[in-house]
């Protein structure tokens, strides 16, 4: 008779090492104790909004270099568990959990900077942060000037 760690599949191995940090990256972006996050639930039965699910799936692919859509997280990988499942399928396997491969790193300076944060018990929209040469400058309008600048 196998042993029940011999019937445990790689993958489903790899599964349970993901949904650690991946609870973490659900506490991050929602608010919810990482603690309270009932794996089997499914988001929208946690409360998660469609939103809320855009953020995660941004979270995902910069935490872990996958992408998903809101689809997906509403349909197929509806819950942590499925997610952390299909993570740990979508990871290569030399991967380290939660380490972002080079093709999945931000391809400029505003969009390193770009990053999802929340308050307590409430998740925010993202913020971006862009470099001062992408910020026009302020024009000072007097009456009956033109609204263009250098016009």
């Amino acid at each position: 008779m196998p042993s029940p760690e011999s019937s445990v599949s790689p993958a489903t191995g790899r599964a349970a090492e993901v949904l650690a940090p991946l609870r973490r990256l659900l506490q991050e972006v929602s608010g919810m104790e990482a603690s309270k996050i009932d794996p089997a639930a499914s988001f929208l039965e946690l409360g998660f909004d469609s939103l809320l699910l855009v953020q995660v799936a941004q979270a995902v692919e910069s935490r872990f270099g996958v992408k998903v859509s809101i689809i997906q997280l509403l349909e197929d990988t509806s819950s942590a568990s499925a997610l952390a499942a299909h993570l740990a399928r979508s990871l290569p396997a030399d991967q380290p959990i939660g380490a972002v491969p080079p093709s999945a790193s931000p391809a400029s300076p505003a969009a390193a900077a770009c990053s999802l944060s929340s308050g307590p018990g409430r998740a925010q929209s993202p913020t971006v942060a862009l470099p001062a040469s992408a910020v026009p400058p302020r024009v000072a309008l007097s009456p009956g000037a033109a609204a263009v600048p250098g016009a």
